[in-house]
């Protein structure tokens, strides 16, 4: 018989990687009938990083073991997850999730490496004029990191990332997407999911027509944007609005859609980001039974 206890706590993760379609599917799981999303998508409540301002206000970070198991109260008997993204990266989240559930299963999305780092600077940047791409990345290689939550390079280290958490699981329990599947292949990767996690695969066609979330968007006013990411604004806006009006506002008013797509990584700056991944990339392909040429196919 399941105790009151074990309805109250996840029985699943999705454990990053950030900008890989975490959202969208954290939406999506929780349109299905059996499954309970956190209304909260990234606790972190398993994480050792440190998230400043206004990262851990942005995020709801749940440190708090009761506000954590709240999160799932209403849960009853779905199966109930939630989704930090951060998971993947932080090196101490494996041994903390094992310790409070060996039987996790885990889902790791994973998007080829540059592109997930620009589309992370590109998030940093709709807030306020950042440097450079090319700068930025060049700053973080040379160890100028500050905050390691900001690293949006070394995030995409999917390799060693994935090596501690198969040192905590076994493989079986740890079900490892590409992004590049879930945007072209929906259904059928929500299948994989679904029966992943011990739902109901019937239903991927019909949660597979959910609206992608954090889609290219740009500020439609740098000085704008500026203002309402200054540190003060922010924290007195994030205590007198609730955040679902708050989100609507900065999607509907404060961001619009990048007119003609994002623009291209510069070249010499891709070819010197695939060779800082190539040794990792490796570990990868071998942690994934495939080569490095196979683990980001263009077509």
């Amino acid at each position: 018989m399941t105790s009151k206890h074990e309805l109250t706590r996840p029985n699943f993760l999705v454990i990053g990687a950030p900008r890989s379609g975490t959202t969208s599917l954290h939406d999506m799981l929780a349109q299905h009938p059996d499954i309970f999303m956190s209304a909260i998508k990234e606790p972190h409540f398993f994480s050792s990083l440190d998230f400043p301002f206004p990262d851990n206000d942005i995020l709801q970070i749940t440190k708090d073991p009761e506000a954590y198991e709240a999160l799932f109260a209403q849960a009853g008997d779905k199966i109930s997850g939630e989704s930090s993204t951060y998971y993947l990266f932080d090196p101490e989240a494996p041994a903390r999730i094992k310790a409070y559930n060996p039987a996790m299963k885990l889902i790791a999305i994973l998007r080829e490496p540059v592109q997930r780092a620009h589309s992370h600077y590109l998030l940093y940047d709709r807030r306020g004029k950042q440097p450079p791409f090319h700068s930025t990345v060049e700053r973080l290689m040379a160890g100028d990191v500050g905050s390691p939550v900001y690293d949006i390079v070394r995030l995409g280290l999917y390799g060693e990332q994935l090596q501690n958490y198969y040192r905590h699981f076994p493989s079986e329990q740890l079900l490892v997407v590409n992004f590049r599947d879930f945007t072209q292949r929906p259904v059928e990767t929500l299948e994989q999911i679904l029966t992943h996690i011990g739902a109901d695969a019937s239903y991927a066609a019909q949660l597979a027509e959910a609206k992608p979330q954090n889609q290219y968007q740009v500020p439609r006013s740098q000085t704008l944007a500026k203002l309402t990411n200054n540190p003060t604004v922010l924290k007195t806006t994030m205590k007198l609005v609730p955040r679902p009006v708050l989100r609507a506002a900065r999607n509907n008013l404060l961001l619009k859609k990048g007119a003609g797509g994002k623009e291209p990584v510069d070249a010499a700056m891709a070819a010197k980001l695939r060779a800082f991944y190539a040794a990792d990339e490796k570990i990868l392909a071998d942690l994934l039974g495939t080569t490095p040429a196979k683990l980001w196919p263009k077509d």
